[in-house]
């Protein structure tokens, strides 16, 4: 099948591994191979990952090739999930999930937004530390 019929791709992005999963606007899977050199060597359509600690990073890669990105939450990629669980079903199951026009998807940010919401967290982590240092002192001294 020729890159042209595809029109979203699914990819399931693993700790080792990566499966893609290329289907036409009818739902049919055209082919499903692993991620290598995919980015470099295909032309730009629509890529539709699931959510999860290395999606934003893929996606600006792949935004930054000429992709249009869409990250779903793993909550709504779960009903298209249509037999046993492995890679390439769930691929397939998130080019399904990407190919809905009504789908909520997580919005790719960018290095400095990323970075600001890092800041945020390391202030109520150390907010956290601070009230269950003083919690713990204070069930010292009454022991």
């Amino acid at each position: 099948m020729s890159s042209s019929n595809v029109h979203i791709y699914g990819i399931d992005l693993g700790k080792n591994w990566f499966h893609i999963v290329a289907m036409d606007r009818q739902g049919h899977i055209l082919w499903r191979k692993k991620l290598k050199t995919f980015v470099i060597n295909t032309p730009p359509t629509i890529v539709a990952v699931e959510a999860c600690s290395s999606s934003q990073y893929w996606g600006r890669l792949f935004n930054g090739a000429g992709f249009s990105v869409k990250i779903i939450p793993a909550q709504f990629v779960k009903p298209y999930l249509k037999s046993n669980k492995n890679d390439f079903n769930d691929a397939a199951a998130i080019a399904e999930a990407g190919s809905r026009g009504t789908m909520h998807c997580v919005s790719l940010k960018t290095h400095e937004q990323l970075a600001q919401h890092l800041r945020g967290c390391g202030k109520w982590t150390s907010r956290l530390y601070s009230c269950f240092s003083v919690s713990l002192a204070r069930v010292l001294t009454i022991s």
